[in-house]
Formats: C-alpha cells, sequence, structure tokens
C-alpha cells in the first residue's frame, strides 16, 4: 500500500532530522488518504499536525488535529481510543502555547476517553497523566502535578520496563517538578536515572536530559558543566528541529545566565537576544517563555547600569506573566523581585519594599518558605532595609534567614552563601554583635 510507504517514509525522515522532507511526505499521507478509509485520512492529519507541532509551527498544528477529531468522532464515536491519542496531541499543541486551561480540558477528556477504551493500566494512561502533569507543573500547580508524575512512572514501568524511555519521560518531568520546588538533591538523583536510560539516544529525548542537568548544574554554580550538557543539547535540538525552535531559544537562555554569571556580558546579552527574537517567532511576542528572555536581558542591563532599558523590559515581562498565568504564579516573583532590585539601586527604597514583600507572598503561597528563590528575595530586602539605615535588625534577620535557606539548599560550597555570609558578619559588626 502506497500510503504505509510513505508513512514509513515520514518517520524515518523525521528520525534522521530532515525536517521540511518529513513534512512534505506527510502532506502526500494527507493528499493520498482522501481516497482511502477515513482512519487513514485522519491518521494522517494527526501525524502531519505532530509533525509541524515538533517545528513550533503551532498554528498550522492547530486546525489539522480539530480536523482529525472532528472527523473521527463521527465516524468512531465520542469514546474511541483514537480520539483520546488525537485530542492528546492537540492538547500538548495548545500546552506550547501556553494555553493551559484548554490544554487541561482537552487532556481530561483524553484521559477519560482512554480509561474507558483502553483499561485503568494501559500505556497510553501514563501518557496522559504525564502530559496533565506537565500542565500542572507549568502552572506552578505543584501539589496536583506530583502524585500524576508519581502515577504515570508506576503504571510505565509495570508495563513497559524501569528503564524504557517513555519511563524516562515521566522521570525527567518529576525531576523538573523537584528543581522547581528548590528540592535539587532529589532533582539530581530523578535526572540521573532518566539520563541514564537516554545516553545512547542522541536525540531529542538526550537533548531534553541534558538540559535538565544543566539547569540543575546551574543552580548549583557549576557552570563549566552546565555549559558543556547546554552546548551538547544545542547541537541535538538544532539538528532534530531546525535552527529557530522554542527549545533551541530556551538553550540560548541558559548560556545567556552563564555568561553573566561568569562576567562574561556581551556574550550573555548576545545570547538573551538571540533567544528572544527565535521565542518572539515562533510563539508569539506576548507568551510567558517570552517574559523568561525578558527577564534574563534586563538583568544584564541592570548590572550595565542601563537602569530604564532594564526597568522597561521587566514591566513587559510583568505583564505578559500576569496576563498569561494566576498573578501569584512563581515566575511573576521572578520579574517583581528583579524590578525591586533595581528601586533599591536608584534608592526607591518605598517601591522596593513593596516588590519584594509581595515577591515574597508568592514564593510563599506557590513553592515553599525554604525555596532558593526565597532565599534571594530575603537577601534584596535586607540590603533595601541597610540602605534605609534604621531596619538593621530586620535586616539581619532576613539575613539570617537567607542564609539558612541557602546552606540548606545550595551547600557551604556555593558563592551565593559565601555572599550572604558576609553581608550578614559586616551587619553584625555594625550592630557590635560578636
Amino acid at each position: 500500500m502506497e500510503w504505509n510507504r510513505l508513512n514509513q517514509r515520514a518517520w524515518d525522515e523525521r528520525r534522521v532530522g530532515k525536517l521540511e522532507e518529513s513534512v512534505a511526505t506527510a502532506r502526500q499521507m494527507v493528499d493520498l488518504a482522501a481516497r482511502e478509509p477515513v482512519v487513514v485520512l485522519t491518521n494522517s492529519l494527526n501525524t502531519l499536525a505532530d509533525f509541524y507541532r515538533w517545528q513550533d509551527k503551532f498554528a498550522l498544528a492547530d486546525p489539522l488535529y480539530r480536523q482529525a477529531i472532528s472527523t473521527w468522532e463521527k465516524t468512531g464515536g465520542p469514546e474511541h481510543r483514537l480520539l483520546g491519542l488525537y485530542m492528546n496531541n492537540l492538547a500538548l499543541n495548545l500546552e506550547a502555547q501556553g494555553h493551559f486551561a484548554e490544554a487541561e480540558i482537552v487532556l481530561q477528556r483524553s484521559l477519560a476517553i482512554r480509561m474507558k477504551a483502553l483499561g485503568p493500566a494501559h500505556r497510553q494512561i501514563a501518557t496522559t497523566l504525564n502530559n496533565l502533569a506537565q500542565v500542572y507543573r507549568r502552572q506552578g500547580r505543584y501539589n496536583e502535578a506530583e502524585p500524576l508524575y508519581y502515577r504515570s512512572i508506576e503504571m510505565l514501568e509495570n508495563v513497559l520496563d524501569p528503564v524504557h524511555p517513555e519511563v524516562a519521560e515521566s522521570l525527567n518531568g518529576l525531576g523538573l517538578l523537584h528543581f522547581n520546588r528548590g528540592q535539587y538533591a532529589a532533582a539530581e538523583k530523578v535526572f540521573m536515572r532518566a539520563l541514564a536510560i537516554r545516553q545512547k539516544s542522541e536525540d531529542i529525548s538526550l537533548a531534553q536530559s541534558l538540559e535538565s542537568i544543566g539547569g540543575l548544574y546551574v543552580a548549583q554554580a557549576r557552570y563549566d558543566k552546565a555549559e558543556v550538557a547546554y552546548r551538547r543539547a544545542l547541537v541535538l535540538r538544532q539538528k532534530f528541529q531546525g535552527p529557530e525552535h522554542r527549545w533551541v531559544a530556551q538553550i540560548y537562555a541558559d548560556l545567556g545566565f552563564i555568561y553573566r554569571s561568569a562576567g562574561r556580558l556581551e556574550e550573555s546579552e548576545m545570547a538573551y537576544k538571540i533567544s528572544l527574537d527565535l521565542r518572539e517567532k515562533a510563539l508569539g511576542p506576548k507568551h510567558p517563555h517570552v517574559a523568561g528572555s525578558l527577564n534574563g536581558l534586563a538583568e544584564n542591563y541592570r548590572i550595565q547600569g542601563r537602569l530604564g532599558d532594564a526597568i522597561s523590559l521587566y514591566k513587559r515581562a510583568i505583564e505578559i506573566i500576569g496576563d498569561s498565568f494566576d498573578r501569584d504564579h512563581p515566575a511573576m516573583a521572578n520579574a517583581l523581585g528583579g524590578l525591586a532590585s533595581i528601586y533599591s539601586t536608584q534608592e526607591s527604597y518605598e517601591s522596593a519594599v513593596v516588590l519584594y514583600k509581595r515577591a515574597i507572598a508568592i514564593v510563599d503561597n506557590s513553592l515553599d518558605r525554604e525555596h532558593p528563590r526565597m532565599a534571594a528575595l530575603l537577601d534584596g530586602l535586607a540590603k533595601v532595609y541597610i540602605a534605609e539605615g534604621d531596619q538593621d535588625v530586620a535586616a539581619e534577620i532576613l539575613l539570617k534567614r537567607a542564609l539558612g535557606i541557602r546552606r540548606a539548599t545550595l551547600g557551604d560550597s556555593h558563592p551565593d552563601v559565601a555572599a550572604t555570609q558576609e553581608k550578614l558578619a559586616t551587619l553584625q559588626q555594625k550592630l557590635g554583635r560578636k
């Protein structure tokens, strides 16, 4: 059958990174499928949509997924297992664009269909649970995400094998959840297990694990190791997803942070600008990932003394995050803290205190009182109190708390621990403490 031959060719092209060729072949499949049974057409539409999604061509993928869903719903009925597959993939397309509310609704329906059609222990149930956990995690709904990741992992280990690639996918998601919560030791354990499964893959899945490990190394100030991991991931992403993919943009943002931490500000600014440009092109100017690049670039400008430019970028990031998420999302705390640090530099202490306190409340409510991000905000607020000149005792309390958090989460050898310790020692000397 000609369709089978084209289907095999499209996936072979996809596996070796021939992106445009795979899309062209998938289009031929759709054209040919018009003369075949309905299931061949809907599967062809789903495959072409997948290929577009993997290239971040979400606007092209969306109508294809919806056409596959509406066409098969009329033929196979509203509870057929294929409908669950098409809805799962539509939800991934929505989640990638930051449309979390609709993605959650579609995934819940996919899960219900799959549970009824396949039974509660099927691997596709585990896949949907993992995807729903990701939607929750990206919204900062960590308590809802955690049990879904564990259920997904347990099901896949039972149905497949503890070292199966699909197990690694859910493990990596669980590791990101631990990382988001500032639980770095737990994150490293899970990341390393996922990496061990994927080590020989040399594909996108390996890139994902390398990026996760790289992020952990950054948090631990192991910048040389982080850069090696990110550069290896960058090669894989560019090969299999093209040079303008949103995950390529993410790696450039991560490299921007590494370069800034090493004092390589020109390289950092260039990396952040590449990241911002790619994200705006792939995702649109109001996507929450764009806010991440804006935050990074704004921090560079702050360090360089370009405070007006930095304020403008931080305010744009705050607007995007507020429109994309609940206003208490952890990402909001990052932008507010950055803007507060500028107001502190400008000696606008009252405004800085308001923003720091709001950011601290967000972290307290959405993450954990012992999260590393909390330590950074406490440190910043303490700096403002010291500068005001009449809040030294309050500043001492904040610095002690920040130091305790940083020691517990980062270890005594981390440079942030040393910086907070030095600041506290100076203040205590001023207060006459022994």
